[in-house]
């Protein structure tokens, strides 16, 4: 009995440590196909408003905070030559919900991005943002993963972005994957000195969804931003199925260049399996991942 209460008193203490930066996933706030998940536990998610000269309507991409005053997300959203303002979204569920929008503050872009194919692995941004007192409480910042990919080879993981799915919405979804940087895992494209992060959804199939700047979480931590839907067959109806691939700039790549401008706890790629062990996270994504349904769609 003593061994039993000892046992349950270490793990609360262990989750009030983590508190809402363990990122599990499961509440009981919404249900969705069969599984809960709650907007407030994904809070280091936002919403990327391009606004350009010339249109009316904004183009959007995905983010997440990265720190308190930074969000992570895809440079090529930033191609249009004509931008006049950018805006982050935080709390939102829906990303044409027009409110909790903040102007940032500077846009640095990866120093060697281009807007060419042969300078993709570069495609990462940095929105630095000042977030209002009352809007501190619904947005969370997400650790960025020291995963070396060449030692664990492949991981389950989920995405998570706003891009419109066969629901015929733009709201917040996750999608769990299987993720490799092997040479052959992006399908009918070459991964060559294992660049990218690539894979396929796990379970039903649904419309391809763009969301370009999203993250890919594994293990709890955001390892990689969504910067390609590669189409190796024909798909019917926008529905995307076995020949669609996922493609990610891996962020363990660029660790050192964002220390630079983000003071981020890593630096350098880890050993995943000394990380992995005793993180409490860890056990709850694994959970996740094992009862995870296709989609979810998050509502506040």
């Amino acid at each position: 009995m003593f061994v039993i209460m000892f046992l349950l008193f270490l793990h609360v203490l262990i989750m009030e440590s983590y508190g809402r930066k363990s990122h599990d996933y499961i509440t009981e706030d919404y249900l969705y196909d069969g599984y809960h998940i709650s907007v407030e536990e994904v809070a280091f998610i936002a919403v990327v408003e391009v606004i350009n000269f010339n249109s009316s309507i904004p183009e959007l991409c995905t983010g997440f905070f990265i720190h308190d005053r930074w969000v992570a997300t895809a440079a090529q959203c930033f191609n249009a030559a004509n931008i006049k303002r950018i805006f982050v979204k935080v709390g939102i569920i829906d990303s044409t919900i027009n409110k909790n929008r903040i102007p940032i503050k500077r846009l640095i872009l990866s120093g060697n991005y281009k807007n060419d194919v042969n300078y993709s692995e570069y495609d990462i941004a940095l929105l630095n943002v000042k977030v209002p007192p009352k809007l501190r409480k619904k947005m969370d910042v997400i650790k960025l993963g020291n995963i070396d990919w060449e030692l664990i080879g492949s991981l389950q993981c989920l995405y998570f972005g706003y891009g419109e799915t066969s629901h015929k919405d733009r709201k917040l979804h996750a999608v769990p994957s299987m993720m490799s940087n092997e040479l052959d895992s992006c399908g009918c494209l070459k991964n060559p000195n294992y660049t990218y992060l690539c894979g396929q959804t796990i379970g039903k199939e649904d419309k391809c969804v763009k969301d370009l700047g999203g993250p890919l979480i594994c293990e709890g931590q955001a390892v990689g931003i969504l910067h390609k839907i590669i189409e190796c067959g024909e798909k019917l109806n926008e529905i995307c199925g076995k020949s669609t691939y996922y493609r990610y700039v891996q962020l363990c790549q660029h660790l050192h260049w964002i220390r630079t401008f983000v003071p981020v706890a890593n630096d350098h790629c880890d050993d995943p399996l000394i990380s992995y062990a005793w993180h409490p996270t860890s056990i709850l994504f694994d959970f996740l991942l094992y009862m995870l349904v296709p989609v979810i769609n998050v509502v506040i």
